[in-house]
């Protein structure tokens, strides 16, 4: 029986590597940015709270509490 061996194309398995690099960059970015959106997220929300603690401060100091 003739066995007949497929290489592949010359520089395929380089650029194989080099799209999983490509890849993994691309995850770790989007990671990245969604962690990024979920930190500005919390941010906004306690400076909201912030804001409000203040204010029931404000008020308490006022007397209108």
């Amino acid at each position: 029986m003739n066995r007949r061996t497929v290489r592949p194309e010359p520089g395929r398995k380089y650029f194989n590597h080099l799209a999983e690099h490509i890849d993994s960059i691309e995850a770790n970015a989007l990671y990245q940015t969604d962690n990024a959106a979920v930190t500005g997220m919390l941010w906004v929300h306690a400076a909201a709270l912030t804001a409000q603690a203040l204010e029931q401060v404000a008020q308490r100091y006022r007397g209108e509490i």
